[in-house]
């Protein structure tokens, strides 16, 4: 449920961002989304192995990683994603 709630948030927002290109940009979040779910199973499983040695525990060591990787992701979009009003101020000096 939360998968598809993030992939269909993810395709409205960026739909709206890159209007010229919606066909492609949607094709590739549904790509990257479909190489999670595959990629998904098999790290899982390498944490679970991995996770005996951490202190955490072998079960909750997966979830751990898998929870904290987004906070990071979080954290590095505002400096990847162009502000919208910097293209609008370029179109109206020209």
């Amino acid at each position: 449920l939360g998968g598809a709630l993030a992939e269909t948030s993810c395709i409205m927002m960026a739909n709206y961002r890159f209007r010229d290109n919606i066909g492609t940009v949607s094709a590739s979040i549904g790509t990257v989304c479909g190489l999670g779910c595959m990629a998904g199973p098999p790290l899982g499983g390498l944490l679970y192995d991995y996770g005996d040695g951490t202190g955490l525990g072998a079960f909750f060591f997966p979830f751990f990683v898998f929870s904290a990787v987004p906070f990071l992701i979080t954290a590095a979009l505002p400096c990847t994603i162009p502000e919208e009003n910097a293209e609008e101020e370029q179109d109206t000096s020209a």
